[in-house]
Parts: structure tokens; sequence; C-alpha cells
């Protein structure tokens, strides 16, 4: 069973879904999720597009890096899949 953890409250409608399978990318993460998110505000699409990190099972601080971003990223979602 996977753990899903979103941002309560309502949002816009998604246009648009990136989903990013993840293990173990602590160090790369940031990055990648920085310029996803530089594009997206770049095209406008920032509002309409949720980005969803599936996570399977990461031993490192991937999920948790994760996490904190959706205080100030309501569209990010985080699925941690057992491994």
């Amino acid at each position: 069973m996977a753990t899903q953890f979103r941002k309560p409250g309502p949002s816009p409608m998604v246009k648009l879904s990136i989903v990013i399978p993840t293990f173990n990318e602590e160090r790369r993460l940031p990055m990648t999720l920085r310029d996803i998110r530089q594009f997206l505000f770049d095209q406008d699409l920032e509002a309409t597009t949720e980005v969803i990190i599936a996570d399977d099972g990461s031993s490192d601080g991937t999920v948790a890096f994760a996490q904190g971003l959706m205080v100030h990223w309501p569209q990010l979602r985080v699925v941690a899949l057992p491994h």
C-alpha cells in the first residue's frame, strides 16, 4: 500500500501531471524540481500542473525533502511506495 502525502485544500483543475519516479535521489531531486518548477512558471503552467514524486522505498532523505517542498508548492504530491 502506497502512502500519499498531499497538502489539504482545494486545488485548481489539473491539466498536466508530471510523474517523477525516485529511488535514493536526495542529491539530484532538488535541482530537478527547481528546473521543472521554473519551466512551469515560465510557461504559465504552474497552477494547472501537478508534479508527483513516486518514491520506490528510498532509504535516504528523498521523501522528506519532497514533503518539505509541499508547504510552498501546493501542486506537488508525494507517493511513497514500500520497497
